[in-house]
């Protein structure tokens, strides 16, 4: 009998963000080393569903979506029955909705999450109450997984160390770790590309203090 795993994440669809790539990939590894793999999503009332892979047992609940995060009264019944099919959870943070579900769902089998990031510009009431179930929430996980050293020191976690492992994404960095003399084809001068969307957590600005401080003339 196969090992079932259940993914849960806020949406679907590795075009939509680097959370749903991550997750897609994870996913068709699973079911390549023939693992059971079923999925728990959303997505915005209006938008088309998406389709799942052949193999990977898929559900998106359409939902209204509040301050980035969906909404939706019948999530919590549906993360049950996912639990109770599932040898093991792998939960997609941030995610209040699942992590608010999770809170009333029986644990019959081993849950992981995985903090991707943390919750950045909403309101002070809205954090204050979002830190209250995380927390909660984290200390229910068998164990926390984050990408990176830095990524295990951040506050969402400093009561939960015991839990994080640091398991860095499995991505092929040999063609750029190999790269010499960046600067020849740009007269010696700096190139630096920044790939993604110009929202706050994305940490542009940082870039741009941390640019200021080489000296160098960048581009």
């Amino acid at each position: 009998m196969r090992v079932h795993i259940g993914h849960i994440n806020k949406f679907w669809g590795r075009d939509r963000g680097g959370v749903e790539a991550v997750l897609h990939a994870q996913a068709l590894d699973l079911m390549r080393r023939e693992y059971a793999v079923s999925v728990l999503a959303c997505r915005r009332w209006g938008a088309p569903a998406r389709e799942f892979p052949p193999g990977i047992a898929g559900r998106e609940l359409a939902a209204p979506v509040v301050a980035s995060m969906p909404v939706h009264f019948g999530f919590a019944r549906a993360l049950g029955e996912l639990a109770r099919e599932c040898d093991l959870l792998h939960f997609h943070l941030p995610f209040p909705l699942a992590e608010a579900a999770a809170l009333r769902t029986t644990k019959r089998c081993p849950w992981v999450a995985t903090l991707h990031a943390e919750v950045l510009g909403h309101p002070g009431w809205m954090r204050c109450l979002q830190r209250r179930v995380t927390e909660r929430f984290l200390a229910r996980m068998d164990a926390i997984v984050v990408s990176s050293a830095t990524s295990s020191q951040v506050e969402t976690l400093k009561t939960h160390q015991a839990q994080v492992r640091v398991l860095p994404f499995g991505f092929d960095l040999s063609a750029y770790l190999g790269l010499r003399h960046v600067g020849a084809r740009s007269g010696g001068r700096l190139r630096v590309i920044f790939l993604g969307r110009l929202v706050p957590y994305k940490g542009v600005d940082v870039l741009l203090r941390a640019l200021a401080t080489t000296g160098a003339d960048a581009i």
